[in-house]
C-alpha cells in the first residue's frame, strides 16, 4: 500500500513539500458496529468473481492481483501444459466479471520466447502490478527444460485493453547467472524488481522504456548484502518515498524475516532499524510473506515462524513497527502469534491488507481435521493487534471447503492466497482450489462484505496543507518554512516532530485545544520530518521533505 502523494512548490529559499498524508479519522461507532464477513451477493456468481481465464492449473503458485481505483482487478494466472507453465493476464470488473474486451477473449498471452520451438520456455508470472499511466506491469522468470537457457527475469508492461505496451513490450533479461524475479514496484520514473540468485538478491532498476538503468546500484543491479544468503519476498514505499524491501535471509544459520530500506541509488540505508535491519520477530527463526506501509506510515508484516514450540508447530505473524525500524518513535511496537493450528498454518503469499483504521487482515489456510483438507480463513486484528472479537469466530473467519456425499473434493482450498481491500470497502481473496481428485484446479476471487457498508462511509479525512504560492493557504500571512496542519476545530490535540532518526525535535502543541498545528523548520533544516498528531479520536502522520 503506498500512500498517496501532495506535492507543491515553496519558495526556493525553504521549500517544504508534504510527501505524504496519512490522517484518517475513524467514526468510533465503525469498530463497534463491525460485522462477520459475508459473501457478497453484487461480486461475480453469489461471491465468486467469474471468467477468470486460468484453466486448467496443476500444482503451481495461484492468482496473483491487484485492485485499481475503480475497484476492477488485473491479475495473472498459470496455466500447465505438458511440462510448460504458461502465464496469463486478465481483467475483471469492479462486480467480478471477466472483461471480455481485455486481451484476445478477456485475457493476454505472455509469449515463450526461450527454448527451442518442440520445447519452448516456461513463463511464471510472480507479480502484476498498476503503474501511474493505469498499465498492467508483469514480472515473473523464464526458464526452459532443455538446453542452455539459464533462468531469467522477464519483464512486460500491458495497456488497459490487454494489448502490449509497444514502448515496453516483452524482455528477457539475462543477468549472467540463474535469477529470478518476484516482484516489481514503481518508484518515479522507474520499475524496481526485486530478484533472487543463488548467491544472493537484489533490486533491478528498469527505466520507462524496459531499459536497464545503470545510474542504479552496478549498472543498474543493486546487490543487497544481508546474510549468508537471500530472497526477496515484498516491495513498497516508506512515507517518505524509500524502498522497503521484504527479505528472507540467513542469518547465523537461521532463516529470518528481514526488512531494509534501500536509498535512491541501491545502498542500504544503514540508519534505518539496527544496522540497516529491521527483524519484525528478532527471536525467532520467521519466514517473511508480506510487508505493507499502513496510511499512518508504519510497517506492518506477517509471516510464520518456523517450528520454535516444544510441539514444532509453525505460528502465523502479524508485526507492526515503527517507520524507522525501530521501537519505540511511536509507541505500540505490536506483534500477534497464531494459536497452533497445524503445519504451516499461517503461509499467506501476500494475504495481508491493512484497513485505514490501523485494523488488519490475514488470509491462510488451517487444516480441518475433519476433512483433511485446509479451509480459507481471515483472521482480523484491530489496530492494537488484538484479535477482533466481532469479526468471525473470535476474529477468525473460515470459508469452509465443500466435499460430495462421497468424500471427494468439490471445492478444497489449495496453495496459498492473496488478499486485498478495494476502494469500496470490499474483502478480495484470490486463490486456487481443487475440484477433483485428478488434480484439476482452478482460481478463485471471492468478494465479501466486511462490515455491511462501505469502509470510506464512516471515515472522515481531514486536511494538511503547506504555505506556498500554489498550495491551499491556511492563515492570512504565513511565514515561510511553515506546515500548517488542520485538525478538528476544539479538538485538544498533541504534536509531536521527530527527524530522520526518530529524534524528537519539538512539540508544536501538547495536550492544547487547536484549530490548526503549526511547525516551523529550523533555520537550515533539511530531510525528512515526521509530525505525528494525537487526540483523543485520531491518530495522523504527516512526514515533511525540508529541503534548503
Amino acid at each position: 500500500m503506498v500512500i498517496p502523494a501532495t506535492h507543491a512548490h515553496l519558495p526556493r529559499s525553504t521549500m517544504i513539500v508534504v510527501r505524504a498524508l496519512a490522517l484518517l479519522l475513524l467514526v468510533s461507532s465503525l469498530t463497534a458496529q463491525a460485522q462477520s464477513p459475508t459473501l457478497d451477493p453484487e461480486y461475480g456468481q453469489d461471491g465468486f468473481a467469474r471468467g477468470l481465464a486460468a484453466s486448467p492449473l496443476f500444482n503451481l503458485e495461484s492468482v496473483r492481483f491487484v485492485t485499481r481505483p475503480d475497484g476492477s482487478v488485473y491479475y495473472t494466472t498459470i496455466t500447465w501444459e505438458s511440462a510448460i507453465s504458461k502465464s496469463r493476464v486478465g481483467l475483471q470488473d469492479a462486480d467480478g466479471e471477466g472483461v471480455l474486451t481485455f486481451g484476445t477473449d478477456g485475457a493476454y498471452g505472455l509469449p515463450a520466447l526461450a527454448g527451442t520451438p518442440t520445447t519452448p520456455s516456461s513463463e511464471t508470472a510472480s507479480d502484476i502490478i498498476e503503474d501511474s499511466r493505469g498499465h498492467a506491469v508483469i514480472v515473473g522468470t523464464s526458464t526452459a527444460p532443455v538446453g542452455d537457457v539459464v533462468p531469467a527475469p522477464f519483464m512486460l508492461r500491458l495497456r488497459p485493453d490487454g494489448t502490449p505496451d509497444p514502448r515496453f513490450p516483452y524482455r528477457r533479461i539475462e543477468m549472467g547467472v540463474p535469477a529470478y524475479a518476484s516482484k516489481v514496484i514503481q518508484v518515479g520514473g522507474r520499475y524496481l524488481v526485486g530478484i533472487s540468485t543463488a548467491t544472493g538478491c537484489g533490486l533491478l532498476a528498469v527505466g520507462p522504456t524496459g531499459e536497464i538503468q545503470s545510474d542504479y546500484g552496478a549498472d543498474g543491479y543493486a546487490v543487497l548484502p544481508v546474510g549468508s544468503s537471500c530472497g526477496t519476498t515484498a516491495l513498497d514505499l516508506d512515507a517518505s518515498g524509500r524502498v522497503l524491501v521484504g527479505l528472507n535471509a540467513l542469518l547465523d544459520g537461521e532463516r529470518r524475516a528481514v526488512v531494509v530500506r534501500v536509498s535512491r541509488t541501491g545502498r542500504i540505508d544503514q540508519r534505518y532499524g539496527t544496522d540497516g535491519m529491521y527483524l519484525p520477530v528478532p527471536d525467532l527463526p520467521t519466514v517473511l510473506k508480506s510487508l505493507v506501509v499502513a496510511e499512518d506510515g508504519r510497517i506492518h508484516t506477517a509471516g510464520y515462524t518456523i517450528g520454535d514450540q516444544p510441539d514444532k508447530a509453525d505460528r502465523g505473524f502479524v508485526t507492526r513497527g515503527a517507520m524507522n525500524g525501530r521501537a519505540g518513535t511511536e509507541g505500540s511496537l505490536w506483534r500477534w502469534f497464531s494459536e497452533p493450528l497445524g503445519s504451516l498454518s499461517f503461509t499467506s503469499d501476500g494475504g495481508l491488507a491493512v484497513s485505514a483504521d490501523g485494523s488488519s487482515y490475514v488470509s491462510t489456510r488451517v487444516l480441518n481435521e475433519a476433512t483433511g483438507y485446509r479451509d480459507l480463513t481471515i483472521a482480523r486484528l484491530d489496530r492494537f493487534g488484538r484479535l477482533d472479537a466481532s469479526f468471525g469466530t473470535g476474529g477468525v473467519y473460515t470459508e469452509p471447503s465443500i466435499l460430495t456425499p462421497g468424500g471427494s473434493p468439490e471445492r478444497v482450498f489449495y496453495s496459498n492466497t492473496f488478499l486485498d481491500l478495494t476502494p469500496a470497502g470490499r474483502l478480495l481473496v484470490g486463490g486456487m482450489y481443487r475440484t477433483t481428485f485428478s488434480y484439476d484446479n482452478s482460481v478463485y476471487l471471492i468478494g465479501y462484505q466486511v462490515d455491511g457498508t462501505p469502509q470510506t462511509s464512516a471515515l472522515a479525512r481531514s486536511e494538511a496543507t503547506v504555505t506556498s504560492s500554489e498550495a491551499i493557504r491556511v492563515g492570512p500571512n504565513p511565514t515561510r518554512g511553515e506546515v500548517r496542519i488542520r485538525v478538528q476545530t476544539g479538538e485538544s490535540v498533541t504534536a509531536r516532530v521527530f527527524d530522520a532518526l526518530g529524534r524528537l525535535v519539538a512539540t508544536p502543541a501538547d495536550g492544547t485545544l487547536a484549530e490548526e498545528v503549526v511547525w516551523t523548520a529550523p533555520a537550515g533544516a533539511s530531510g525528512v520530518y515526521v509530525v505525528v498528531i494525537d487526540s483523543g479520536e485520531f491518530h495522523e502522520v504527516v512526514p515533511v521533505t525540508v529541503a534548503r
